[in-house]
């Protein structure tokens, strides 16, 4: 506007009349742009302000630790399957191998390639090992069983937050997909004797080192068992009741998430401050809640695998997106949702190809392939081929693109979405 009438006042020819007209708009007109420009960004900043970004609440960040070290990282990092910090129980693995049963000795984590670990995966390698007794050695032979249980807590969490009608994010964890069992499958003859186990030494030849073993994959969920506070309050039906946990002593910028149990819940309700559960329990109980850490995800923890997460970019654009579900129709917004995840950068979306035949050109996996589509045939739709270039040569290159893709994925639910790196 001021440059407007910048340029009006010296397009004027009468240099009194400009001056005249000069010094009225400077003592009136001016003040009144200035306000209205800061009454416009106080508008724009307050409805900025007033999209809720529900998502930045439950970020996940996962990496790999060694297990001597998780009390080091557990005031935010914490193992997905909290048996893991147990050690072997010896006793019943010396009675387990006197019974020459397959057992489970070591879980090993590979730094591969995506390629590499679908090879492993098909391979059924087997390899040789020794347990180091208090007397004597013994030969065993041990066979690689690629490791699902910790894509099954993921199934699981995916349920956790339906029965909480929160929207899922696909989770950035590439780690947990090149975890391999060690099994025994073949013993020493007199394996019999053995009494004591000081030490078991697995040779995986080629592969040691990419092999890190003692490693376990972690993530910022706690579990926490936690009572409502006060009693619970009766419904407007008179027959269920709200169980209210006030969130302010739990910090208000975690994301928390209640574990359907032996209780029948109706509905869970987050409000700014308060979890409200709608059970049919009238009595005060314990709730098993899911806290999804986020006060702490910027300390510098010095790890050794790096922090990955599937937190976005605070942008308005995501925020209204949230808010306004719409249909993607342009390569710009697939760009977008490409570029919104605020640790991944690298890959540039640069064309898209439609088939209508599967192709067999992609690197890339379904990260959400536990959730099922029971309205459309997968043979019935048609392949997106998202060709990308990449800055990134190392081993998690195609697991990376795996999460970006199966994120574009669930835009898609008519086309079986695959990438590439051209």
């Amino acid at each position: 506007m001021k440059d407007i009438i910048r340029e009006k006042l010296n397009s004027m020819d009468q240099l009194s009349q400009r001056k005249v007209l000069k010094n009225i708009i400077e003592e009136v007109f001016e003040n009144l742009v200035d306000y209205q420009e800061e009454m416009n960004k106080s508008l724009e900043a307050r409805v900025f302000d007033e999209i809720e970004n529900k998502e930045k609440n439950y970020n996940i960040y996962t990496t790999l630790v060694k297990k001597d070290k998780i009390d080091l990282v557990n005031d935010f990092l914490f193992p997905i399957i909290d048996s893991d910090r147990k050690g072997l129980n010896k006793e019943e693995v010396i009675e387990k191998m006197h019974n020459r049963e397959e057992i489970t000795i070591q879980q090993v984590f590979f730094k591969l390639g995506y390629q590499e670990i679908e090879n492993l995966k098909e391979e059924n390698r087997i390899f040789s090992a020794i347990i180091i007794g208090d007397e004597r050695e013994y030969n065993l032979s041990v066979e690689l069983r690629y490791n699902q249980k910790y894509l099954n807590v993921e199934k699981k969490l995916y349920q956790i937050f339906l029965e909480n009608s929160l929207s899922w994010r696909t989770i950035n964890n590439p780690y947990i997909r090149k975890i391999f069992d060690i099994v025994v499958v073949d013993y020493d003859t007199d394996i019999e004797e053995l009494t004591e186990i000081e030490d078991i030494e697995v040779n995986l030849e080629e592969f040691g080192d990419d092999v890190y073993l003692d490693y376990i994959p972690v993530w910022n969920i706690e579990r926490i068992d936690k009572k409502a506070d006060g009693f619970p309050m009766a419904t407007a039906d008179k027959v269920n009741y709200d169980h209210i946990i006030y969130l302010e002593n739990m910090n208000l910028d975690n994301g928390y998430l209640v574990v359907p149990a032996e209780y029948t819940i109706l509905s869970i309700k987050r409000t700014k401050e308060e979890l409200v559960i709608t059970s049919d329990e009238s009595n005060s109980v314990s709730w098993e809640i899911l806290k999804v850490v986020q006060e702490r995800k910027f300390k510098n923890y010095n790890l050794e695998f790096e922090l990955m997460s599937n937190a976005k970019k605070d942008s308005f654009m995501d925020k209204l997106f949230q808010q306004n579900f719409k249909v993607i129709k342009t390569v710009g917004e697939i760009n977008r949702i490409c570029n919104s995840f605020q640790r991944i950068n690298h890959l540039v979306l640069e064309d898209i190809q439609i088939s209508e035949e599967m192709t067999d050109d992609s690197f890339t996996y379904d990260c959400n392939h536990f959730i099922e589509d029971e309205i459309r045939r997968a043979n019935s739709k048609r392949t997106m081929l998202l060709n990308f270039s990449s800055k990134r040569e190392d081993y998690l290159k195609y697991d990376l693109l795996s999460f970006i893709v199966s994120e574009i994925q669930s835009y898609f639910p008519d086309y079986i979405c695959k990438g590439v790196v051209v």
